[in-house]
């Protein structure tokens, strides 16, 4: 193979890696900033102007998707069984860092659920919802009945 062919194959070689490489990381920019975090967040500047008041608008926007998903048919096999109602109990936006909200959720069995605490954090250059997942303990015949377990995805 002559110079002029080992380098024009080379120019290929890395052109197509390249290529590639671009695609590859346009396609993980695309999914997060479609995530319904994303899509619910509020800028750094906007929420700082009030952040107990933001961060109520940012979950009132968060579940108000999450059963509108729901609604529509929009969920997929695995998702969590989503809410008919909701209800925001408390906000503590003493920590700029880590808001927390906690929710008291309704679901068709009209089990009394507890209020689970969500987390508003900054990602980036703006406020969103820290994904998390709660499993309620509704076995009659266990200590622990009544109560709520959550994990959140930076977690897992």
């Amino acid at each position: 193979m002559s110079s002029k062919n080992k380098f024009a194959t080379i120019v290929v070689v890395v052109f197509l890696a390249m290529v590639i490489a671009v695609g590859v990381v346009g396609a993980k920019r695309s999914k997060s900033a479609n995530s319904l975090e994303a899509k619910t967040a509020m800028s750094v500047e906007e929420f700082s102007k009030a952040p107990a008041d933001a961060a109520n608008k940012i979950m009132q926007d968060y579940f108000a998707a999450v059963m509108a998903r729901n609604e529509s048919g929009e969920s997929k096999e695995g998702d969590a069984t989503a809410p008919l109602g909701f209800e925001i109990m408390h906000t503590d936006a003493s920590d700029s860092e880590d808001i927390k909200v906690s929710v008291k959720f309704k679901y068709a069995d009209e089990f009394d659920y507890p209020a689970v605490d969500y987390h508003i954090v900054k990602k980036a250059d703006a406020y969103q919802v820290q994904k998390q997942r709660c499993e309620f303990d509704m076995d009659p015949d266990s200590p622990n009945r009544g109560t709520a377990k959550c994990t959140s995805s930076s977690a897992q």
